[in-house]
């Protein structure tokens, strides 16, 4: 599953699996207890996991060049922001890898290239336009909004 079709090499395997850990223990132990025990979020989340794994099974193909199959992760980061991301993320590579027998070397580096990287890149995109955002709406309330 995700970006190797074969297993790496155990060196790279321990090299890519010791920031894979360090980052998702880092974005569970950021998770506030406030975002778990809103019933609807919880139930939005679990559900997102499963479908994430549905839409990497089926490889749907939209373009020659792009598979749907991808845009899952940036669609999870935007709903439930970078730590419950990383997690689910997490979480949907798990089950994608027992599931369907994925490579278990892999796994370290599947979660570095499908949620972290992925996770922490839109987190600094979002909060760096978010700023500008704000004129840009009121710009567009002001001419279309009418």
């Amino acid at each position: 599953m995700g970006i190797f079709y074969s297993s790496v090499s155990p060196f790279w395997a321990l090299m890519l699996a010791g920031p894979a850990v360090l980052a998702l223990l880092h974005a569970l132990h950021s998770l506030r207890k406030a975002q778990l025990e809103v019933p609807t979020l919880f139930s939005a989340w679990c559900a997102s996991i499963i479908v994430l794994v549905l839409v990497w099974r089926m490889r749907v193909p939209v373009l020659p060049d792009l598979h749907l199959h991808l845009s899952g992760v940036a669609l999870f980061c935007l709903m439930f922001g970078r730590n419950l991301a990383i997690t689910g993320i997490s979480v949907a590579v798990a089950l994608y890898t027992f599931e369907y027998d994925g490579s278990w070397l892999n796994f370290g580096a599947n979660i570095l290239l499908l949620a972290v990287i992925p996770c922490w890149l839109s987190d600094l995109l979002l909060k760096n336009i978010m700023p500008c955002m704000l004129g840009v709406l009121l710009i567009f309330w002001i001419c279309l909004g009418n």
